[in-house]
């Protein structure tokens, strides 16, 4: 079993096939259906955010400059004071504005621009530097294929989810699933070593 930790990527070893049992396999093939399933859920919820981001974008009736970004109120006027947004940099009222706390100095973000960090902080982003993208092996065949294991992957699975546009940035690789939780990688992980420490137990009692 090789691990890239960096990017949360795993494949299978070309060597471990023979020394598991149909129905070690189909523990392994639930615990990947189980990931894809929870993969479907968290693209749905990135995806919301991601939209109602866009339908902020297209509510801007104001030049940045002059004019609020967001309201559109005339900028000096009396009773409205003028800030500017630390990412974007366009000009706003402070009813259009939130201050935020940060070293070594408070600073102000529109709230479109708070609402992408917002984005980037729930979906790992900030971290991946972009979309982060993981995956899982393909299932494992089975030299008896079970109609029963079938039907319950099949059930796991579920339909599939569409990515959100940002999420989508390079077609899958062939035979590989996403997966977008480290605790479902760790359970993967623990369920291998187990399966590995019981072949080889089989091993020496038969020797």
């Amino acid at each position: 079993m090789l691990a890239n930790r960096g990017n949360w990527t795993m494949q299978p070893s070309s060597g471990s096939g023979p020394d598991l049992t149909d129905e070690e396999k189909e523990i392994i093939n639930s615990v990947i259906a189980r990931a894809e399933k929870m993969e479907a859920m968290e693209q749905e919820r990135i995806g919301r955010l991601i939209n109602r981001l866009d339908d902020m974008k297209k509510t801007v009736c104001g030049d940045g400059v002059s004019r609020c970004l967001l309201c559109g109120e005339q900028l000096g006027s009396p009773g409205v004071s003028s800030v500017v947004c630390e990412d974007c940099k366009k000009n706003m009222c402070t009813k259009c504005g939130t201050q935020c706390s940060s070293r070594p100095r408070a600073v102000w973000l529109c709230k479109i621009c708070r609402e992408q960090r917002e984005v980037w902080k729930r979906s790992g982003a900030w971290f991946f530097k972009g979309f982060p993208k993981h995956f899982l092996p393909s299932p494992m065949p089975l030299s008896k294929p079970s109609d029963t294991g079938a039907q319950e992957v099949a059930e796991h699975q579920g339909p599939p989810a569409s990515e959100p546009r940002e999420a989508a940035l390079q077609p899958q690789a062939a035979g590989q699933k996403h997966l977008s939780s480290q605790l479902l990688t760790t359970v993967f992980y623990s369920h291998l070593l187990q399966i590995s420490s019981h072949a080889k137990k089989k091993k020496r009692v038969g020797g």
